[in-house]
């Protein structure tokens, strides 16, 4: 018998013996010929966990079999057609996750998502310290995860790059003059964790200032004379006389 496709399909049935007498009854059919639509909600992404929550909707009480992991899980969708799987995830690959419904009428209907698990966390160091510098720009380098993306922020603004296979990175800053320039190194990898680190590189255009004790015009009888001031903390000293030099370094005086 012929049914009326993707319908409700009531069959009535007579039955008449040899003298007449008659009886009836009948069936429902439905025919089901439309496929289930499968939705994984579940976004595709890279993650540390080996163990993901798959979450979807599919047609009201049709069995889900999810493949593709480290081996298939299956579950029945409730009366609203919604599903949840966990899923145990190959590691440290692509896996492509397959979601197959089956409903009462034996079609299917699937989707598919891609999860990558990354087994190595994210990173990151810098070789540089905190100093002080005469210049207009700085240039540091570093190293972080294979394929971050490294995000350098100071207060002339941000650049962004992607470090190299080897991992390793190179970052120049351009510096506020005379000022404590504060940078920030942010690494990312696809997990969406991230990694920081800051230094602080002081710019000084500022000459240093020379205020001297001995008072200039001082007259002895001596081959040689003491001379005392003041200057920047630090800073190197260089006494010339007629070619003759003497270096130091100033302790402030």
């Amino acid at each position: 018998m012929n049914l009326t496709q993707n319908a409700a399909n009531t069959l009535l049935v007579t039955s008449t013996d040899l003298v007449n007498n008659i009886s009836t009854g009948s069936i429902l059919v439905v025919e089901d010929s439309i496929a289930p639509v499968t939705v994984i909600g579940t976004p595709s992404q890279t993650t540390y966990n080996p163990i993901i929550t798959l979450t979807g909707t599919t047609e009201a009480l049709a069995s889900v079999v999810v493949t593709g992991g480290s081996g298939a899980a299956s579950t029945v969708a409730d009366g609203s057609g919604n599903w949840t799987l966990p899923i145990s995830l190959n590691l440290s690959v692509l896996n492509t996750l397959m979601a197959t419904a089956t409903d009462a009428a034996g079609n299917t209907g699937s989707a598919s998502v891609n999860i990558t698990h990354d087994a190595t966390p994210i990173f990151l160091t810098m070789n540089v310290a905190n100093q002080s510098v005469h210049a207009a720009t700085f240039t540091f380098t570093g190293t972080t995860k294979s394929g971050a993306t490294v995000t350098i922020a100071s207060g002339t603004g941000s650049q962004t790059l992607t470090a190299p296979l080897s991992g390793n990175f190179t970052g120049t800053v351009n510096l506020v003059s005379n000022s404590a320039n504060i940078v920030l190194v942010t690494a990312q990898d696809a997990t969406l964790t991230t990694a920081t680190g800051t230094f602080t590189i002081t710019e000084d255009s500022i000459p240093p200032t020379i205020t001297f004790v001995t008072p200039s015009g001082t007259t002895t009888a001596s081959g040689s004379i003491v001379l005392q001031g003041t200057t920047e903390t630090g800073a190197n000293i260089s006494i010339d006389n007629s070619g003759a030099i003497t270096l130091g370094t100033a302790g402030g005086t």
